[in-house]
């Protein structure tokens, strides 16, 4: 017990430790439980987060990849349309060509028929008046008037 007194340790040791246990007792319920409920919570939700942004993420990607892939069909679809909307505008092109060109030479046909009768009709024409005509050159340079 010397020792003890010696360290400055007296009777009020025993009011210290009841002033310590009533204060632990205090802040424990008061203080700490409470914080550490807070901490316990945060983290949960932290930690909940975190899972939920991760899943969030996962499900984002999944759902890019899905996009990719439809617009890469809707693209080929969309080409197909294009293609075979173009192969007809083709076809009906041609079609439209020939036709236009099928009149076009019909017109020029019939044309050159009728230019040919009608130069072969001058010309029969012409070769009626000829005779007339000679003769009346015929006269003129001879210097008899008819």
């Amino acid at each position: 017990m010397e020792i003890l007194t010696a360290l400055g340790v007296d009777y009020t040791i025993g009011i210290q430790f009841i002033i310590f246990v009533i204060a632990y007792v205090f802040l424990t319920t008061l203080v700490f439980r409470p914080y550490h409920r807070a901490f316990e919570e945060r983290v949960r939700r932290t930690e909940g987060n975190t899972e939920t942004a991760e899943r969030i993420i996962a499900e984002s990607k999944e759902l890019e990849v899905e996009y990719e892939q439809k617009a890469r069909a809707l693209n080929n679809e969309t080409r197909v349309i294009f293609d075979h909307s173009r192969t007809e505008a083709m076809r009906e092109y041609d079609r439209m060509v020939s036709q236009a060109r099928e009149r076009a030479k019909n017109i020029v046909e019939k044309t050159r028929s009728q230019i040919t009768f009608e130069v072969e009709k001058t010309r029969s024409d012409m070769s009626k008046e000829v005779p007339g005509l000679t003769k009346a050159v015929v006269q003129k340079l001879m210097g008899q008037e008819a």
